[in-house]
Parts: structure tokens; C-alpha cells; sequence
């Protein structure tokens, strides 16, 4: 239904934010630099997740800004 799509709108809102604030909220703050529908992975999983049933993972950290300086991962370490 419509209000059921909302709800969970909402809620992979609420999960993005979420992730987000968690990086942001390091010491040094993680800067992603390349956000995007493609680099946003979402998992329903309700029986893992007391806060809900969707879980956001945020992916691809190939460029980011730790404190002011950009670097570069190199992807076979992740």
C-alpha cells in the first residue's frame, strides 16, 4: 500500500542519516565525497534490527576527505 511504501521511505531516510552522522561524528570526521544512489546499499533484515526491518550500509570510500586531506584507499585492503 502507499502508506506502507511511505513508511519505509521513511525509515531508509532515518538509517541514511543515521550512517551518515556516525561518520560525520568521528575524530577525525569521515567526508565521503561521493555519495550516490549506487554507493548506498539497503538490506531488509527484520529479525536482525530491533530499530527496524531496513539496513543502510554506506560503500565505495575510494575517495575521502579525513580531516581536510583527501586519500585515496586502495581497494584490495578494503
Amino acid at each position: 500500500s502507499q502508506a506502507t511504501s511511505r513508511m519505509l521511505d521513511l525509515e531508509i531516510g532515518r538509517e541514511f542519516s543515521c550512517a551518515l552522522d556516525f561518520l560525520h561524528s568521528q575524530r577525525p570526521p569521515i567526508l565521503h565525497n561521493d555519495l550516490k544512489p549506487a554507493n548506498i546499499l539497503c538490506r531488509n533484515e527484520p529479525e536482525k534490527y530491533t530499530s527496524g526491518s531496513v539496513s543502510i550500509k554506506i560503500a565505495d570510500f575510494g575517495v575521502c576527505n579525513i580531516l581536510g586531506e583527501r586519500i585515496y584507499l586502495n581497494y584490495q585492503l578494503c
